[in-house]
């Protein structure tokens, strides 16, 4: 028996997600970034690499009355960041007691978020290296990579990852779910802003040593944000990893590029400005990432001006 999952967030992750869970016989509930529903159900096509298609029917809570009647033991949080208030709010009224939140989202302070609200012994880690897109109102990959599942304050998270397993996904469990976040951060930091900025799927940075020289200095200012939270984070090692993930990811287009492109904001403020405030908090700088933070937020109003 798989436990019973809540997918809040359906976009082109947590689209996947749901659609790879629900057509494997995980038992699955959508909720809207908004957290209300246009109807019932919502169908989803996922189109692999090779062109198959999975269609499915996600049923979704009209409110967070469903969403406590489903019962789910996990609800997978997949919105941008900047709707994590609006989801904590969300959550405290529909989840039972013991269920726990598991943020997937990208950014920084997510966590704390989820904390706060449900406490700490309800909200985990899901560091997710998947790529995906919608085009067309169809989900579509973008890469694939893993999910790392972790809890900071020890709760089993077993049977969920079991539950991911089985709908196709590499998952790992972790007892490091603090630094696997901040080197998500720091992937986040590095791809996203340059990918938008140049207008570039993730493959093209590993082309130009213009852009590997910044997310090296990119990398060194994450790791001294995350020190300053009591991270240790290797550079070496952590720049490694961001290049590992522009390979696997090569052909997908980040969602900061697709929430440009489309004329939506981005999750910036919560990845290279959080970085940058931590810093310059504790009477540091991180200069690379203010400046490509700075670039993003003005590239986010330029296409309003030119309306």
């Amino acid at each position: 028996m798989f436990p019973r999952i809540l997918v809040v967030g359906l976009g082109a992750l947590g689209g996947r997600i749901a659609c790879q869970l629900a057509a494997a016989g995980v038992p699955v509930m959508g909720v809207s970034g908004g957290g209300a529903a246009d109807g019932d159900v919502k169908d989803l096509t996922y189109q692999g690499p090779d062109g198959t298609q999975l269609h499915v029917s996600i049923p979704l809570a009209k409110d967070h009355h469903d969403a406590w009647n489903f019962n789910p033991s996990y609800a997978l949080v997949a919105v941008k960041s900047y709707h994590s208030d609006q989801v904590c709010d969300y959550l405290l009224k529909a989840l039972q007691e013991g269920a726990m939140a598991v943020t997937l989202q990208n950014g920084i302070g997510n966590l704390e978020k989820l904390q706060r609200a449900l406490g700490e012994d309800r909200a985990a880690v899901g560091v997710c290296t998947y790529g995906a897109s919608i085009r067309d109102h169809k989900v579509l990959w973008g890469g694939d990579g893993e999910i790392a599942l972790g809890s900071p304050s020890g709760r089993d998270l077993s049977d969920l990852a079991r539950a991911i397993a089985s709908a196709g996904f590499n998952v790992r469990l972790s007892n490091d779910p603090l630094g696997e976040l901040w080197r998500k951060a720091a992937v986040n930091c590095c791809i996203n802003p340059l990918t938008a900025i140049l207008r570039v799927p993730n493959g093209r940075l590993l082309k130009s040593p213009w852009a590997l020289e910044l997310t090296e200095s990119v990398v060194r200012e994450v790791s001294l944000a995350a020190r300053l939270n009591g991270v240790d984070m290797d550079p070496v090692r952590t720049a490694g990893t961001v290049r590992l993930v522009m390979e696997a990811t090569g052909n997908n287009r980040s969602s900061m590029l697709q929430d440009l492109e489309a004329g939506r904001t981005t999750e910036i403020e919560a990845l290279s400005l959080e970085v940058a405030r931590i810093c310059t908090a504790a009477g540091s700088d991180a200069p690379v990432c203010r400046t490509l933070g700075l670039l993003v937020k003005a590239m986010e109003e330029l296409p309003k001006e030119n309306n």
